[in-house]
């Protein structure tokens, strides 16, 4: 999630040791600009499982102070997707709510076309993990939220905002393997 600067608020003086988004304090954070105006945006990862967030939430909110001590608040629409809902097709074995974090498709198991990012380890999305896959993974390999090469799609076993050893396993297994539809 980001808490992005604005004529109202300056992402960089907010404290991130005391954010609290949805129950749950951030594992990781990185200033970045994530909306592309040129100010600097907070950028915060929080693991999903620590989350409290109730399935029927249309809306979940964060709390911090500034490092002045000023208190702020915000809350923005959610939509929550069940891990194992019914319309789940994908066969493979990451979680849905792994695939929320790393951005691929938790109700697809394998990807229809190049624009469809739908199984974590196709990193290249065509439908088999290969080579070309292994290679764009050891771009990334390894890295943190923040630096260049780091990419929260990567980030396939602990959603902790560094793409460690433990990522690397989570992709090799896979490795040579082509999915398929159920």
């Amino acid at each position: 999630m980001a808490i992005v600067t604005s004529e109202s608020l300056d992402a960089t003086t907010v404290d991130p040791a005391t954010v609290i988004f949805a129950g749950a304090q951030p594992r990781h954070w990185a200033l970045e600009d994530v909306d592309g105006d040129g100010d600097l945006d907070l950028i915060l990862n929080f693991r999903c499982r620590e989350l409290d967030i109730d399935p029927d939430a249309e809306q979940a909110c964060l709390s911090s102070y500034t490092y002045g001590g000023t208190y702020i608040t915000g809350c923005d629409s959610v939509k929550i997707v069940p891990t194992n809902a019914p319309a789940d097709s994908d066969t493979d074995e990451f979680l849905d709510a792994v695939e929320i974090c790393t951005g691929t498709d938790p109700l697809d198991g394998c990807p229809d076309d190049l624009s469809d990012d739908a199984w974590p380890p196709d990193i290249n999305m065509d439908a088999v993990v290969d080579v070309v896959d292994v290679v764009l993974f050891l771009n990334a390999f390894p890295s943190a939220q923040g630096s260049p090469n780091y990419s929260g799609r990567l980030d396939m076993a602990e959603n902790n905002a560094v793409i460690d050893v433990i990522d690397a396993v989570a992709f090799l297994v896979h490795y040579p393997s082509a999915c398929t539809k159920p």
